[in-house]
């Protein structure tokens, strides 16, 4: 499990990246931000496809507060 928060202490985003149980296997990826009522989770298995995810996740949090 791996579990980001930004670091300044006043946005309240979250991305979690947790190992999904069961025979299917592959990991869930779970987003919360209030600011925008987000708080959904998809499943991938695929690293290349969560960091991508992830990343790209994270740059639309720093994009919508920092666009006037």
């Amino acid at each position: 499990m791996v579990v980001r928060h930004p670091d300044d202490e006043e946005l309240e985003w979250s991305i979690a990246v947790l190992t999904r149980r069961g025979g299917l296997g592959g990991y869930d990826i779970e987003r919360l931000d209030p600011v925008t009522d987000q708080d959904d989770t998809t499943i991938a298995a695929d690293p290349t496809t969560i960091a991508t995810d992830i990343l790209n996740w994270i740059t639309q949090r720093y994009h919508f507060r920092n666009t006037p």
